[in-house]
């Protein structure tokens, strides 16, 4: 007949440490998913509200987001989230009698991006503004349609960027 199972011993010294083991494959580069559209040449808009145009893509990397270039229209094609900004040099037109307010704006599907609008005014005809802005939009109901809109006739839009990036 077997007797009872006796007491647990004390627990061993630990044992040394194996080797290391190989490195593993490096991982894909995250997919880049950006836009840098410009337009260095004056355009002064028709109709107030008009969009700039953007006649070159600097860069243009990725699927989520489109550009023709010398067109208006910057397309989000997926879901996400997006940085978007702009930057613009603002003079008065020829035909405009200083002061002039000027403004601009990026617009999502032809409705202000909150925070993106900016303005200054022009006290004579030799003035220039900075105008420029960055936002952080979600985009939920791909495909989206981004502009840079100027909100007045009397000045003239040079040295324009559009920078766009998907963050997500």
């Amino acid at each position: 007949m077997t007797g009872d199972t006796g007491a647990t011993g004390p627990t061993g010294a630990t044992g040394p440490t194996g080797e290391t083991g190989p490195t593993g494959p490096t991982g894909a580069a995250p997919t880049l998913n950006a836009l840098n559209a410009v337009n260095v040449a004056g355009q002064t808009p028709g109709s107030a509200g008009d969009a700039l145009t953007l006649d070159t893509n600097q860069v243009l990397e990725g699927s989520a987001i489109t550009h023709t270039a010398s067109s208006a229209d910057i397309e989000l094609t997926e879901n996400g989230t997006y940085r978007v900004g702009y930057n613009t040099t603002v003079t008065t037109s020829g035909s405009a009698s200083p002061p002039v307010t000027v403004s601009a704006q990026l617009e999502n599907e032809g409705t202000e991006i909150p925070g993106t609008i900016t303005s200054a005014t022009l006290q004579s005809a030799s003035n220039t503004a900075n105008l420029a802005a960055t936002a952080i939009i979600e985009v939920s109901s791909a495909p989206v349609t981004i502009t840079l809109n100027a909100n007045d006739t009397d000045a003239e839009y040079s040295n324009t960027s559009v920078v766009i990036r998907k963050l997500d």
